[in-house]
């Protein structure tokens, strides 16, 4: 079991336009902090310009300690498990500005 998180493109084939950016420790290089912007197509259009926004901070809005193996794991756990975190997982990787994807069992 586990996350899968592809950073999106700049694109709109899965979701709005995004890109990801990672901060690594300087010493170890081991990430420490991943970061995904993200704009709304139709505002942009609407609007004739782009805003990119922070759109998700994994350790803030996942609530996980860490960027390592194990938080990982304990967030696929948390997503296998709970339906609001799989709904804001979704919503989140897909990039939806308007509207969180309903979960059920299934």
């Amino acid at each position: 079991m586990g996350v899968v998180g592809v950073c999106g493109g700049v694109t709109t084939w899965s979701g709005q336009p995004s890109f990801c950016v990672y901060e690594v420790d300087a010493e170890t290089l081991l990430p420490v902090r991943r970061l995904t912007y993200a704009f709304d197509i139709n505002t942009a259009n609407s609007k004739g310009q782009i805003e990119w926004t922070l759109y998700t901070d994994y350790m803030k809005d996942y609530a996980i300690p860490d960027l390592s193996p194990s938080s990982y794991l304990g967030l696929a756990n948390r997503i296998l498990k709970n339906i609001p975190d799989a709904s804001n997982y979704n919503t989140r990787m897909r990039r939806k500005f308007y509207s969180i994807d309903n979960c059920d069992d299934e």
